[in-house]
């Protein structure tokens, strides 16, 4: 093996090690941003009302997939960012 080719091979590794850290990182925000949501989930309808939002964005919210910030994906279809 090449010195070349270790160091292709280091930097893939180096990249996979970076972009999976990218993700993780990603998903735990996303994870923390659920939690959001069912604290809002908790809300009466009233404060729901007041924040722009009702039970039926709440319920959306909660359906998205993981790879999604449901609590972004949430103020952005209210229209608040």
């Amino acid at each position: 093996m090449t010195s070349t080719t270790v160091q292709t091979k280091v930097g893939t590794i180096g990249s996979l090690a970076m972009r999976s850290r990218a993700i993780a990182r990603q998903l735990i925000e996303n994870w923390t941003a659920r939690a959001v949501i069912e604290r809002l989930g908790r809300l009466d309808d009233k404060l729901l009302q007041d924040a722009g939002l009702d039970r039926s964005d709440i319920a959306w919210a909660r359906q998205l997939p993981l790879t999604v910030n449901s609590e972004t994906a949430l103020f952005e279809r209210a229209g608040r960012i």
